[in-house]
């Protein structure tokens, strides 16, 4: 039985549009070795200045001292955030475009996949092929799942996304009932 996410948290949850006009890309969770951002970043500076000067990525959490450097000198339009009340932290998840989540790890599922699957956001892995979080993505339908090693694919994905904004052609459509599967009482009940 997997980890999953406690439906009272996003009860309250919203969705809705930032009014802006570029695509707005969260991460919220501690930022480590394994869930590195690096390869996004890289794939990110990489895009022409056209297309990632409409790109802005937000990360919310705590970043391990490890990986300080890797938001240094960066091309693209960044917001460090660091660690917040878990209440201000879903007020964000409500008007993002995008999850960000890395995982370099194909046995890992981190615990904040099922809290990202419960806003109903579209999620952006960056995690192995046939991993976990790509198993959990291709049964939800909640996202798109890339490898971390491949700029190029990355930045394919970035360009879709960009294109996608406002639930354009392609746009995902998550199975809700797949994602009430990792709801904590559900799972609890199963166990």
């Amino acid at each position: 039985i997997s980890n999953g996410y406690d439906p009272e948290t996003f009860a309250g949850f919203k969705p809705r549009k930032h009014g802006g006009t570029k695509v707005l890309i969260t991460h919220v969770g501690t930022v480590y070795k394994t869930a590195s951002p690096r390869y996004f970043l890289d794939a990110l500076d990489g895009l022409p200045e056209e297309i990632r000067s409409r790109v802005e990525t937000r990360f919310i959490g705590r970043i391990a001292e490890g990986e300080r450097g890797v938001f240094e000198s960066r091309k693209s339009d960044l917001r460090i955030l660091e660690f917040m009340p878990q209440a201000e932290a879903l007020r964000y998840m409500e008007d993002t475009d995008y999850l960000l989540l890395n995982m370099t790890n194909d046995i890992s599922l981190p615990g904040k996949l099922f809290e990202y699957l419960a806003t109903g956001k579209p999620i952006l892995a960056l995690s192995p092929a046939g991993g976990e979080v790509d198993r959990i993505l291709t049964q939800t339908g909640a996202g798109w799942c890339v490898e971390p090693n491949d700029p190029v694919a990355i930045r394919k994905v970035l360009l879709r996304l960009c294109d996608l904004t406002g639930g354009g052609p392609g746009s995902i459509t998550p199975n809700l009932e797949a994602i009430r599967r990792y709801e904590r009482p559900r799972l609890a009940s199963e166990y």
